[in-house]
């Protein structure tokens, strides 16, 4: 009984929303625990933002739309997903394979991504081909068709992308860690929904979803590049062709639960276990305590980089995985890089540690982390620590800024966030921060006594019985000794991490997300 709950109810959306029937015209009328405030005229101008770039020979687009996952009917998970992935499969002029075909001949990309409150289109092109690449934008933008055969193509491919995710263990255990932390929640299921829910989709569902979300003040926008005043008056204009209507979301806040709980996903063969650690926030990024906070985030550990905290004790020190992390909001790299994609703005958001020892140490491993979490809130960090830490946040933040698309998607996202200095005084914001709030921050927000923790095993009983056992395994590196980290090893091994049996869950990577 109780896998079934994890698998049924915590991987869906929560019982947040409903939906009403929708009149295909310029008047949409939708009910999503709230409703569509109309509004008349063309795009406002705080909902574009403009950046000229002369002399360079790109032009840059990037539309951001309020239809993400969020927004998914509840027994409709994985819609929102559905339907823009659909967004270039057809529009009223022009098939799949002729979007596809023109785009090439001109050597321009469009690109959909999906995330629980957005929907972000981009596109870029040579400005020598202007005309001809926007005519394809826009039409995909406001004129979508979604011809039934590519409607169950989609619901192939987005099928295909669940079984993706129970076989990349990273993917997995980011994915179950999102759907329990936020239960009940907006945000408590897969972007990508669940295999049953994407089997039954229809145009009618999609025309219907884009109908009452894809409207005029549900969208920001922005262009970049080689860009003169008519071609951002069109795409303001046409921009404003979209139906009248702001969609208002549901105001549930995730809740912290009192007590730790475990999940773990069994999986077998594994012999590395892919650890989430962590809980919900109270606040995002429009807090003053984001900065001191991304500031603990950084000095555990930045994406991808050596010299955070868990890396130094996991790694640098044990050799007991090849990185360990941690994020104080949604972190998605932007392609491989170390750096934090655009367009995944959230007004919730969650504390995260993650690393992926081998098996035998994932115990020790969870305490690991879980022992340098605490030690936050009852240990103040050194100038020198600090001092670095800022250092490196301050200076950082300019590669986020590196190229005209990235700046757009910067300055959209602070537009989404209502926060119009974010990007103009984000060093400065860091560098004040007071040395003295770091640990008040830390006891603030982090709470070591309340942690999710996901964990990828092969044996579910068996990591059970160690997890509820008095002894912690540690196996080293063939060739390592402990030396003078013994004693620290005793006390870690040592520590209680107060689970219950029935605190520890235990589900099955292949009958998740069905």
């Amino acid at each position: 009984m109780i896998n079934n709950k994890l698998t049924n109810a915590s991987l869906r959306p929560g019982n947040w929303q409903r939906r009403s029937g929708l009149a295909m015209t310029s008047v949409i009328l939708c009910l999503v625990v709230g409703f569509c405030i109309i509004a008349c005229g063309p795009v406002a101008d705080d909902q574009i933002v403009v950046l000229k770039k002369p002399g360079l020979p790109v032009i840059y687009y990037r539309v951001m739309i309020n239809a993400g996952s969020a927004l998914d009917p509840v027994e409709r998970p994985g819609l929102a997903y559905f339907t823009a992935k659909l967004l270039d499969k057809g529009t009223r002029n022009l098939s799949s394979a002729e979007i596809e075909r023109r785009l090439n001949q001109i050597g321009a990309d469009i690109t959909i991504s999906v995330d629980k409150e957005v929907v972000v289109i981009t596109g870029r092109t040579l400005s020598e081909n202007a005309g001809e690449f926007y005519s394809i934008f826009r039409e995909i933008l406001t004129e979508p068709s979604f011809p039934e055969d590519e409607v169950r193509k989609g619901a192939a491919r987005q099928i295909d992308e669940i079984g993706r995710i129970r076989e990349d263990d990273a993917l997995l255990s980011q994915t179950v860690f999102e759907n329990a932390v936020f239960e009940g929640h907006r945000y408590g299921h897969a972007v990508q929904g669940t295999v049953e829910a994407v089997r039954n989709f229809n145009r009618r569902d999609v025309v219907e979803f884009y109908h009452a979300n894809y409207v005029r003040g549900n969208v920001l926008a922005g262009i970049g590049g080689d860009v003169d005043d008519s071609l951002v008056e069109r795409f303001k204009n046409d921009l404003g062709s979209l139906p009248a209507g702001r969609v208002l979301r549901s105001d549930v806040e995730p809740s912290l639960p009192k007590t730790p709980k475990v999940i773990l996903v069994e999986k077998e063969n594994r012999t590395q276990s892919h650890l989430r650690v962590g809980h919900v926030l109270e606040d995002n990024r429009t807090s003053p305590q984001y900065y001191p906070m991304r500031l603990l985030g950084c000095y555990l550990g930045q994406h991808r980089e050596m010299f955070g905290r868990l890396f130094k004790t996991v790694r640098a020190e044990r050799g007991l995985a090849y990185g360990a992390y941690a994020y104080i909001e949604h972190f998605r790299p932007l392609g491989w890089s170390k750096l934090m994609d655009n367009g995944i703005v959230r007004n919730d958001q969650y504390f995260q540690m993650w690393t992926y020892p081998k098996e035998a140490n994932f115990e020790f491993c969870i305490k690991l982390m879980l022992e340098e979490m605490t030690k936050l809130t009852t240990t103040p960090l050194t100038a020198e620590e600090i001092d670095r830490t800022k250092d490196y946040v301050a200076n950082n933040f300019a590669f986020l800024m590196e190229t005209p698309d990235r700046q757009l998607g910067m300055r959209l996202d602070e537009k989404w966030y209502k926060l119009p200095e974010f990007v103009d005084k984000f060093k400065h914001n860091i560098n004040r921060v007071p040395r003295s709030e770091l640990q008040t921050v830390a006891l603030d927000n982090l709470h070591p006594q309340s942690v999710l923790i996901v964990a990828v095993v092969s044996n579910g009983e068996q990591a059970k019985r160690e997890l509820l056992s008095l002894d912690t395994k540690l196996e080293l590196p063939s060739g390592s000794e402990e030396g003078e980290l013994k004693s620290i090893n005793d006390k870690i091994k040592g520590l209680d991490l107060k689970l219950l049996p029935e605190d520890i869950v235990i589900v099955k990577a292949s009958e998740l997300f069905k």
